[in-house]
């Protein structure tokens, strides 16, 4: 009889915060994505509203999404790639805070991985391309509702989808990390007592 836990990934950004729902099952580890939801905030471009109650406002809206997304009483696990810097500017800088603190508010315990461990969990290369990575992902899960449309009767994928594969590649990742690993064996261990 195989046990099936209900894990979420993110791909976190103020614009695109990419959420994947999916089950794992924790014998095997086998992966199975059953749904995304791609929070997209914008600024307020009106000269009404400062520019810090706007940032409040995109942050309460994602928020509110994660916690529905990540209920503590049907998610077990929560795997993020949290961001590590790399902002070339202020506003980059502010943003990726932003977005590592809306982490924070996760209601499930969060398995962190950084981007290198993700590029080695999926396309095995510390130098892997985004496209490498997306294209890794839809190989694996065909299945998943990934965001499509139609263009010459031909159905395309959105560009949006890397958000969306962004939040499986830190599921992969985390899934490998010590900490995770720790918490699994944990759990099988509290299975079996059940049992």
């Amino acid at each position: 009889m195989s046990n099936i836990i209900k894990v979420v990934g993110f791909d976190p950004s103020l614009a695109n915060f990419g959420m994947v729902a999916a089950d794992l099952d924790i014998d095997t580890l086998k992966l199975k994505v059953t749904g995304f939801k791609l929070v997209e905030t914008e600024k307020d471009k009106s000269k009404q509203v400062r520019k810090g109650s706007d940032d409040l406002r995109r942050c309460r809206e994602i928020i509110q999404a994660m916690r529905g997304w990540a209920d503590p009483d049907f998610v077990a696990f929560g795997f993020a790639e949290v961001p590590s810097g790399g902002a070339k500017s202020a506003n980059a800088l502010k943003a990726l805070s932003m977005a590592t603190a809306i982490l924070g508010a996760c209601p499930v315990e969060l398995v962190e991985v950084n981007p290198t461990e993700v590029k080695l969990a999926t396309v095995g290369k510390k130098t892997a391309a985004k496209e490498d990575m997306i294209e890794w992902v839809i190989e694996r899960h065909p299945e998943a509702p990934w965001l499509t449309y139609k263009r010459l009767g031909k159905v395309e994928f959105n560009a949006k989808n890397e958000h969306l594969a962004d939040g499986v590649c830190a599921i992969y990742a985390g899934l490998q990390s010590q900490q995770f690993k720790h918490s699994l064996a944990m759990m099988r261990s509290a299975l079996k007592l059940a049992a």
